[in-house]
Formats: C-alpha cells, sequence, structure tokens
C-alpha cells in the first residue's frame, strides 16, 4: 500500500457544498495558569468487555481553558518545536497513542465552546453553546482530598453524575462539561462507559502563553462536521482520494478487505455522544 499527495487538490470535494469559502481570521490569546489531569476508563466499543485507560489535559487560564487527551497535546507541542529536534520523527513515532484527536477550548463562565479536529488534511472547527441543566444535590463526600458536591444533568444521550468542588472556584471539566460554582473532579454517565477522574491538579510554575489561532480551520456546523466524520469513517480511502492523496493497492482484494475490517469497526464504536445535539 504506498501513498501520493496530489497537489492540485486542496480539500475534500464532499465538503465544498456545505462550508463559506472562507476561514476563520480570529484568535485567542490567554495565559494557562493551571493544569488538571483527569484519568478517563472509557468502554471503546459496543461488545467490549474490558475499558481503555487515557490521561487527558485540561489547562486553565484567566479567560479560556483547553482540553487534550496527553497523546494529542505532546505531538501538538512536538510539531511546534520539528524545525529545532533533529530527533523529531524518532519522538513522533514514540508518541503515547490517542483515541481522542480533538482540542476543545472552552470560554469560561461561558456556554461557549471550539470544538476543532482534523480530517485527512483539513482542520474543522465548530462553536457550540451548552447551557447544561444540571440538577443539584446536598449529596456530598471528599474525593482527590476536596470536598465535592453532586451534580446531575443529562448531554447526548447520557445521564451524568458529576462530583465538583468548590474549593477548587473555577466552573470547568473535562470534555464540554463545565458550568457548576467549582471544577468537577469525578463525572460519569449512568452505565460508566465513560468515567473521567481528577488525578492531579496544580499550578503551572511558568505559566503557559496560549495562542489560539483559527487562520487554517474551516468552520462549520456541528451537524456539518459529523457528517463529514461519517463520510470519512464510511470510507476513509475515498476521503483522502479527494483530498489529494492518493492510496495504492497492489492487490484491490486487500484494500477490499481492509475496508470491510474498518467499517465493521466503526460500526461498533461507542462515542461519548450518542445522539448529538445541534
Amino acid at each position: 500500500m504506498s501513498f501520493k499527495v496530489n497537489a492540485k487538490k486542496q480539500h475534500l470535494s464532499i465538503i465544498l457544498f456545505i462550508f463559506l469559502p472562507y476561514i476563520i481570521t480570529a484568535q485567542i490569546k490567554d495565559t494557562f495558569n493551571f493544569k488538571a489531569t483527569y484519568r478517563l476508563n472509557f468502554k471503546p466499543t459496543k461488545t467490549a468487555t474490558d475499558k481503555q485507560k487515557e490521561n487527558l489535559f485540561l489547562f486553565v487560564g484567566q479567560y479560556y481553558t483547553k482540553f487534550s487527551s496527553q497523546g494529542n497535546y505532546k505531538k501538538d507541542s512536538l510539531i511546534r518545536n520539528k524545525q529545532n529536534n533533529p530527533k523529531f520523527t524518532q519522538l513522533l513515532k514514540s508518541l503515547p497513542k490517542t483515541k481522542f484527536k480533538y482540542t476543545i477550548v472552552n470560554k469560561l463562565n461561558s456556554p461557549k465552546l471550539f470544538f476543532n479536529q482534523k480530517i485527512a488534511k483539513d482542520n474543522f472547527i465548530y462553536e457550540e453553546n451548552i447551557s447544561p441543566k444540571w440538577k443539584m444535590s446536598s449529596e456530598s463526600k471528599t474525593l482527590a482530598g476536596y470536598k465535592c458536591q453532586k451534580a446531575e444533568m443529562h448531554y447526548a444521550g447520557r445521564d451524568y453524575t458529576a462530583w465538583f468542588t468548590p474549593e477548587i472556584p473555577i466552573s470547568a471539566g473535562p470534555y464540554k462539561f463545565s458550568g457548576l460554582p467549582g471544577l468537577i473532579v469525578e463525572i460519569y454517565d449512568s452505565k460508566k462507559e465513560y468515567h473521567f477522574t481528577l488525578i492531579g491538579f496544580k499550578e503551572i510554575k511558568k505559566p503557559l502563553p496560549f495562542n489560539y489561532s483559527k487562520s487554517n480551520s474551516l468552520e462549520t456546523e456541528k451537524e456539518k462536521f459529523l457528517e463529514v466524520l461519517r463520510k470519512f469513517n464510511e470510507n476513509p480511502f475515498k476521503s483522502l482520494e479527494q483530498s489529494g492523496i492518493t492510496v495504492s493497492f497492489d492487490d484491490d482484494s486487500r484494500k477490499k478487505k481492509m475496508l470491510k475490517k474498518h467499517r465493521e469497526k466503526q460500526r461498533n464504536k461507542n462515542p461519548i455522544e450518542l445522539r448529538p445535539t445541534f
């Protein structure tokens, strides 16, 4: 199997009809002063009998938060500094694998968030406004050394229980969860197929500058982004070829077998958003 890039084709033809001919020019600037590390235990497929684990990072600034998997964060950091690193290719191969290749930027104390993910050659971004209807409880317990209070909500097809701590007065949490009067220490759905637990929280000694440039991203709506992702997952070879990357096989039967196996895998996936909201 081999890959060849056609420079004349710049974007996926399957998305041309749904995107406006412009790119986002806005830029977000902030400084991250805190870092929360979450351990996610999740059921990756509908038929999985064992859970998988990943660490994910939440960086907190004065105005914004950024949420990303450990693997995705390290990859982005390495790519930003690849010109000064002669061992770039070797280090890239050694990075931890991740099933979560998105980045979520959330405006603090606001329902607005930006979801960014790459599909084939293109970076896509959509804006989502989430105003969760938290049901507060008087129930409390201590988790990770913090006194926490219970709250419940429903989002995208799942019922969630969250434990947040007013001792860290930051209205934020993992993934798209926020809106509580304190940092979310633990949150899980009713079947515990997605279970986030805070395993570390610290002040960053040397605050990290945050420059979130969206100049190379294609703006769309969430519903249209999911449609592009669905088509890519249905036939990634076709999507890659439409984006200018030719995928060649010595034996066409091998391609068909790979595609069949890929589609079966996709149908068995267990996404965190069972019924995405728009």
